[in-house]
């Protein structure tokens, strides 16, 4: 396949993807599980940047937080030994001022000024109590090629870790150290979905693409990133409603039109995705050429192997060697 037809391929995959995303997305919104999703989800506060940046720095994982009495309000409660996250709270408070009058005279005002106080919140992994209404559902199953999942590795900007993720979290990237933590008690599916995401946000941030972007269009970035990759490479073994089963619920949760958002972050993701792709392809075709190379070499005549060896020794260099 020539590079041009490649492009062309890869060009209309991607375009095919994002409208599947634009109808699995649509037809969840019309669900009646979706609305109650909606539901719960309206209670969450809106924070401050200054806010979002103190959660992410204590807890990069949390995915869904409030106070004590938010969670309270939908049925849940921190369990025991939970210690929170610190954020800044309002602390409105009222002053007296003196204020000169037009005849002259002086009087005392009361006025309220703004400060702030620590408070505590705590994320969903913290409580307990009500079930929450789910939409999106983890990826299962196992079958992912080793050398598939090591070629999206090599592929990250940035390193990447394998271990438990505390909380509801599947996984995260952390700005701060520059690094991807992958939850690896979940399938292998849904390991290299999450992979997939979390390295959207990385190339994302590192090349400064969405600097400036609100949390919702970041997330709509890297999770449609992720699904186009989850459905280059594991299409042969799950169908694209398949792969959608978490891509879906994740996006539709995300906010009330999220299709718009996904519309305007279109170029983006095409152009990342494709990237992406190519990087893995290329990883994947070394690492083939480099297992037939040492196949080669092993189905070479005893003969030959002796002479290799002798000819390495002949080259070999004779530093600090007694004659």
């Amino acid at each position: 396949m020539s590079d041009e037809n490649y492009k062309n391929y890869y060009k209309d995959f991607t375009e095919k993807a994002l409208k599947d995303i634009e109808k699995g997305v649509s037809e969840l919104r019309d669900s009646e599980k979706f609305k109650e999703h909606l539901k719960f989800s309206s209670r969450f506060p809106h924070y401050s940047v200054n806010n979002q940046i103190l959660i992410a720095i204590q807890r990069p994982e949390a995915s869904a937080v409030m106070s004590y009495t938010g969670w309270k309000a939908v049925g849940r409660y921190p369990v025991e030994g939970s210690k929170g996250i610190k954020i800044f709270s309002p602390a409105p408070y009222k002053v007296q001022v003196e204020e000169r009058q037009q005849d002259g005279t002086v009087k005392e005002k009361e006025v309220t000024k703004m400060g702030f106080k620590v408070a505590h919140v705590f994320d969903i992994s913290d409580t307990a109590g009500k079930d929450i209404p789910e939409i999106a559902h983890r990826l299962e199953g196992n079958d992912v090629d080793q050398k598939l999942m090591n070629a999206l590795l090599k592929a990250s900007p940035v390193p990447v870790k394998f271990e438990p993720v505390y909380g509801s979290a599947n996984g995260f990237y952390s700005i701060y150290k520059q690094e991807i933590v992958v939850d690896n008690t979940n399938d292998l599916r849904h390991q290299f979905h999450t992979l997939a995401h979390e390295i959207g946000h990385a190339i994302l941030d590192t090349k400064g693409v969405d600097k400036d972007k609100t949390r919702a269009e970041k997330e709509t970035e890297a999770e449609a990133i992720a699904y186009i990759i989850v459905c280059r490479y594991l299409g042969k073994k799950m169908t694209a409603e398949d792969a959608g089963q978490y891509t879906f619920g994740y996006l539709a949760s995300w906010g009330d039109d999220k299709l718009t958002e996904l519309k305007d972050c279109m170029q983006v993701i095409r152009r990342e995705a494709m990237e992406l792709i190519d990087k893995v392809d290329t990883i994947l075709a070394e690492q083939t050429k480099a297992a037939e190379k040492a196949v080669d070499k092993q189905m070479q005549s005893p003969q030959t192997v002796i002479q290799e060896h002798e000819q390495i020794v002949a080259d070999r260099p004779s530093f600090g060697m007694r004659m």
